[in-house]
């Protein structure tokens, strides 16, 4: 939407729980500490997130074709992070989503595995969405996609078997996974500082 379109800047992390010492230190569960950051995310007046990975493709369908685990046994608790998030984030509030197709593992993005990842990506899209159709919660309304966390990091892409052109290639294929659920999705690309 325009608010979030206009907005001078979003934080990076905000609602993530990647900041265990300060939260004992604070006596702060879960739920207090996303109040107490989305209380000042809105003082600060931003109005944009991100979060490094919540959609990794191996730990949200660990097997492919089996189904997807969102929450439970997916250690990234994808949905209950967003669902404080939008809670938390104020009027308005826009996150911008990782779809990382292969965490720690060689990527294997050939025909036979294209299919599996498209329907993830799609399956993805349809529970974020906002859309009121296959949403798991209707105040999330997930509308930019980035394609991988800082692919060539270290060179990480490449570490797992991934090239330039396998990069465009899934770049292109998340696009067209996520364009066909929601076409007024943006799709953002992953940031990098170190190709080598």
């Amino acid at each position: 939407n325009q608010v979030i379109e206009d907005s001078p800047f979003g934080i990076f992390g905000v609602f993530a729980l990647e900041y265990g010492n300060f939260m004992s230190n604070m006596n702060f569960d879960n739920e207090d500490y996303f109040a107490w950051a989305g209380k000042h995310f809105q003082d600060l007046g931003a109005k944009m997130s991100r979060i490094n990975t919540l959609l990794i493709w191996n730990k949200v369908e660990p097997n492919p074709g089996k189904g997807y685990v969102w929450e439970g046994e997916n250690i990234l608790k994808t949905d209950s992070i967003l669902k404080s998030a939008f809670k938390y984030g104020g009027d308005d509030f826009g996150m911008v989503m990782v779809i990382e197709p292969s965490r720690h593992r060689k990527i294997n993005i050939d025909d036979g595995n294209k299919v599996y990842l498209k329907n993830f990506i799609r399956a993805a899209v349809e529970r974020y969405n906002g859309d009121g159709i296959n949403d798991f919660d209707t105040n999330i309304k997930v509308k930019y996609w980035q394609a991988s966390n800082e692919p060539f990091l270290f060179n990480e892409w490449f570490k797992q078997g991934g090239t330039i052109e396998s990069y465009a290639d899934f770049v292109r294929l998340m696009s067209e996974a996520v364009k066909s659920v929601d076409p007024k999705a943006k799709i953002v690309l992953g940031a990098e500082t170190a190709i080598r």
